[in-house]
């Protein structure tokens, strides 16, 4: 340590201070138990969400296919759509496009995402979460 001299509490360029790397797990984990239980409330769950009178038209479609009627491209259902690409946007951002939370995120994203477009409307990909 002799021809630089570091001064008290500073901090190296490469490394992160150890709050930084806490509020990007955390900002990874909240986007991602985001990402999971949209996925399991609006791709996964069947069936009518609060009410029974319905006399179970509904019990073989997921609460996405029941937005709007099943009607797509809606103001709602593009609102819900782009609700997750903003999400990964500032949890990407706020992460610094680190590995391996990038992968994760863009993993949940596309999940998401992909779930969500018309081509997939009642559509079971290999019978998984299919009626029997």
């Amino acid at each position: 340590m002799r021809g630089k001299k570091r001064r008290i509490g500073a901090v190296n360029k490469d490394e992160d201070p150890p709050d930084h790397r806490v509020a990007r797990v955390a900002v990874i984990t909240k986007k991602l138990r985001h990402g999971r239980i949209t996925y399991h409330f609006f791709h996964w769950k069947k069936g009518t969400p609060f009410a029974a009178d319905d006399q179970g038209i509904y019990n073989r479609l997921t609460w996405w296919e029941q937005i709007d009627n099943g009607q797509q491209l809606t103001r709602n259902r593009k609102f819900l759509t782009v609700v997750p690409v903003v999400l990964y946007l500032i949890a990407s951002h706020l992460t610094d496009y680190n590995q391996p939370m990038l992968f994760l995120n863009t993993v949940a994203v596309l999940v998401l995402v992909i779930a969500k477009m018309p081509n997939m409307h009642k559509v079971r990909i290999f019978g998984i979460n299919a009626d029997i």
